[in-house]
């Protein structure tokens, strides 16, 4: 019914805050659709609740369905990484993963945790 299809006072909160603008890309999303469409507003976990992020106001943004999708359970550095390897060495998202992982366990810089909402 078109009672789930409506839009969360959280979600619509999160929208005004971002002016309607995914966090990740930086494109519009649709408010007139709903996932699985990629346009579809979504809530997304900065730092994945798996990972050990809280369900609080700092760490949730607005993403479209299909940054949402995409990201899954990475962390937001590990996505950047992944979407730069993607775009630039055209990898697979198993070897992509893989460099990242590699990479990241060979020592982490900077950490933007926090930062996302300035």
């Amino acid at each position: 019914g078109m009672g789930d299809k409506k839009l969360t006072k959280r979600l619509l909160k999160c929208i005004a805050h971002h002016k309607g603008r995914c966090f990740y890309c930086q494109l519009s999303v649709d408010v007139a659709k709903v996932q699985p469409h990629p346009r579809a507003p979504t809530l997304d976990h900065v730092t994945p609740r798996s990972r050990g992020g809280k369900n609080t106001a700092t760490n949730r943004v607005l993403a479209c369905y299909l940054c949402n999708h995409q990201k899954g359970d990475m962390t937001l550095d590990e996505f950047r990484a992944y979407r730069r390897a993607i775009l630039i060495l055209c990898l697979s998202k198993r070897d992509a993963l893989r460099c990242i992982r590699a990479a990241n366990s060979a020592g982490n810089n900077s950490n933007d945790e926090g930062r996302h909402t300035s």
